[in-house]
């Protein structure tokens, strides 16, 4: 069996690209080849294929064509050149099934899967249409260009969802929201959570170098607090930021530390500016994007992760510091009812310092949610787990589709 895996950048950080490698790399231990379209900015002088240490063929698109000041305009270039570049893929591979690792991939893999007869799988990680909603944009506030764009992606996502043969979700709560919200049918939908290294992401491993860690960023004797994530609306860093003067009067020592780059373009420098109007800059340090092999150590030197945001589903910034044994401070929007961290029902400043507060306040509270959350993904969040359900996702869609 041959999977094709249309994603963004391969080596991102993202939730699907995370995703893609590992799927790229784990999928032949089950006898299915994996072949991998992703995109860069800079072509190779002579091809665009690239094979990494374990063979894998990773062929590259390069869109770059764009109107100024249109929100979203590259986007039919970009499906125009990933279709050309499927439809090359399944000529040279004979391509059994197309598995879209977004709703940007998923125009393009449309319309070749439908030119082949090949049957296209979508997952779903954001959901635009929520997170492009009035209320959003009212609690986090969003500049005219970012709705714009946004609501662009809503009509590309509401385009994929009623197209789509088979829907992959990460949990229980985003499926409900596209049956209640699109009407989708639920046999459509699949449930299959994210992955996580529950080797590397362990602060256990790290005590030693966790204190050189801190001394390094001057915060030896800090009570840290860690956020990690795109630096979008939604994600509640304003929020966060509008909580720390509460939680300073309590807890003088205390230090932000934000981990994640811009999304929409000048996130960093607003909250930066923000932080300094407030004058807690000596409070908020900010890291911006680094390689995801680098977010193990910061975790190890928190003693709470922070995660304020209104996107629904556990995703892998909340993961990664769960399975680290990181307590976590959160939405009823990110945890649903699981009981593995702090949940702040309702979310607004003040209850969002309060949690803070508690957890930092409370060491043995917070060492039993760390141990709790640890807990829960090793049962159920190892990449072991997660890829035999997409392998017997494969297998059935080949198997109904009468392709082997």
């Amino acid at each position: 069996m041959r999977v094709l895996l249309v994603t963004g950048r391969y080596y991102g950080i993202g939730g699907g690209e995370v995703l893609v490698r590992e799927l790229s790399q784990r999928l032949r231990k089950y006898g299915i080849q994996p072949i991998v379209i992703a995109h860069k900015r800079v072509k190779y002088k002579k091809n665009s294929k690239k094979r990494n240490k374990n063979t894998i063929p990773i062929y590259y698109t390069f869109y770059s064509f764009h109107i100024p000041k249109l929100p979203a305009s590259y986007i039919p270039f970009y499906a125009a050149e990933k279709f050309v570049k499927i439809m090359d893929i399944i000529k040279k591979f004979d391509i059994n099934i197309i598995h879209a690792l977004n709703e940007l991939e998923y125009l393009g893999a449309y319309y070749a899967g439908k030119l082949t007869k090949r049957p296209v799988i979508l997952r779903i990680g954001a959901i635009w249409e929520y997170v492009a909603s009035n209320e959003i944009i009212k609690i986090y506030g969003m500049g005219l260009k970012s709705k714009i764009g946004l609501k662009f992606l809503s009509w590309l996502e509401n385009f994929a969802l009623r197209n789509a043969s088979i829907i992959s979700v990460i949990d229980e709560m985003k499926a409900s929201f596209l049956i209640n919200k699109y009407d989708i049918e639920p046999e459509k939908i699949v449930i299959i959570p994210h992955g996580v290294d529950t080797v590397m992401y362990d602060k256990t491993r790290y005590k030693k170098d966790a204190i050189k860690k801190r001394e390094q960023l001057g915060i030896k004797t800090k009570r840290v607090i860690l956020f990690v994530g795109r630096l979008a609306p939604i994600k509640g860093v304003e929020l966060l930021l509008n909580a720390m003067p509460m939680v300073i009067r309590k807890i003088p020592n205390v230090m932000l530390i934000i981990v994640g780059g811009d999304v929409y373009g000048g996130e960093i420098n607003y909250y930066y500016n923000k932080v300094l109007k407030m004058g807690i800059s000596k409070h908020v340090m900010f890291v911006g994007e680094i390689p995801r092999y680098e977010i193990p150590m910061f975790l190890a030197i928190s003693d709470a992760f922070v995660y304020p945001s209104m996107e629904i589903g556990l995703g892998f910034a909340c993961l990664e510091a769960l399975s680290s044994g990181v307590p976590v401070i959160t939405t009823k929007y990110v945890l649903g009812s699981r009981n593995i961290g702090e949940i702040i029902d309702e979310l607004n400043v003040k209850n969002l310092a309060d949690s803070i507060i508690k957890i930092l306040s409370d060491s043995e509270y917070a060492d039993k949610l760390g141990k709790i959350g640890r807990a829960y993904v090793l049962q159920n969040h190892t990449w072991d787990k997660v890829i035999k359900s997409y392998v017997d996702l494969y297998r059935k869609v080949v198997h109904d589709n009468g392709r082997k």
